[in-house]
């Protein structure tokens, strides 16, 4: 069963990123994170293989994300930054 995106950020540079929580009914479910194209009024899977529940920014426009195992990255390496998180917020600290 496909949702409607129910997280939308935007980066510092005007780039639009949305969350979908898909919950088949036979499966289980998974987090899809996508990327809003201007050009071709789509939007389209950010990264494939990549779930992730949330997105944040820092004030540089690096990437965070809460993927399904609770735990936050940072986008350019991948790098666990910290695990059991619901929520987050980048600041620029």
């Amino acid at each position: 069963m496909l949702n409607s995106f129910y997280d939308v950020q935007t980066s510092p540079y005007g780039d639009v990123y949305a969350v979908q929580n898909v919950k088949p009914r036979d499966g289980q479910e998974k987090f899809y994170l996508y990327l809003y194209s201007v050009s071709n009024n789509t939007w389209n899977i950010f990264r494939h293989g990549l779930q992730s529940k949330q997105a944040r920014f820092d004030i540089l426009g690096n990437m965070y994300y809460l993927g399904v195992d609770d735990c936050v990255y940072r986008d350019s390496d991948q790098k666990c930054l910290a695990c059991d998180v619901k929520d987050f917020e980048v600041t620029a600290d």
